[in-house]
């Protein structure tokens, strides 16, 4: 079946999800942009949570927190990740523990990255991780958080456009969805603008007033129809609210 006849991957949050036409495109790879004081990772939670709520398979890598960090914020939605862990409907990925491959420390996790700066290692540990569903015909999401330790620990761009490159191919694929952390007031404008130009989509997600952040569509690749009408967003208690911009 084509993917554009496939429903799209939706956040599970109703602003959200019409701003982008009725949800994400499968096989698309989206760059969720934020900068310092916004707390975008409840966007891409939702995203993920919806998934697994549908029956899909979702994964996250991480470079900034332990899982606790996902377990927790998860289970305020509804979701117990440590059981999904057990059934492999969820996947964790340990790019925290130890990212760079200097000290002996060891994941608990059987899925691992240990060098940021090689992305065929970064693409093999996503690929192997979810072999399971490849046979299963299992429609799947993920979430990278966040591509800016990529950037971090690489010299040049070409590491993170290269990672950032296979998983467009893959997804398209296989009908994956990625979301992409990125954390834009740390990089070079010209780093995100390259990064920008690659993906399929990009939302950015700032800094507004002391009542709530804005969110905005900056791309969706294709003919898909979306708005680029901001939206406001506002978070308490955990729970994360999309509104339309007043």
């Amino acid at each position: 079946m084509a993917q554009e006849n496939i429903a799209p991957a939706r956040f599970g949050l109703p602003i959200l999800d019409a701003a982008f036409g009725g949800g994400i495109p499968r096989g698309s790879v989206i760059l969720v942009e934020d900068e310092i004081g916004v707390e975008s990772d409840l966007i891409t939670l939702n995203f993920l949570t919806e998934g697994l709520r549908g029956g899909e398979t979702g994964w996250v890598m991480s470079t900034e927190h332990p899982f606790k960090y996902y377990a927790d914020n998860l289970r305020s939605l509804g979701v117990n990740a440590d059981i999904l862990l057990e059934t492999e409907r969820m996947v964790y990925i340990d790019a925290f523990s130890n990212p760079y491959g200097y000290s002996d420390m060891r994941s608990q996790f059987k899925n691992v990255v240990n060098n940021l700066i090689q992305p065929r290692a970064i693409s093999e540990a996503i690929r192997r991780a979810m072999l399971h569903t490849q046979t299963q015909k299992i429609q799947c999401r993920g979430v990278v958080d966040s591509l800016s330790a990529v950037l971090l620990a690489s010299e040049t761009l070409r590491p993170a456009l290269s990672f950032v490159q296979n998983r467009i191919a893959s997804n398209k694929k296989d009908g994956t969805v990625t979301l992409m952390s990125l954390h834009r007031d740390i990089h070079q404008e010209h780093d995100v603008r390259a990064l920008e130009h690659l993906v399929d989509g990009v939302l950015r997600v700032t800094v507004g007033d002391d009542a709530f952040s804005t969110v905005k569509i900056i791309k969706l690749r294709g003919s898909y129809t979306f708005s680029k009408k901001p939206m406001a967003m506002t978070v308490s208690a955990g729970q994360l609210s999309i509104m339309e911009y007043q």
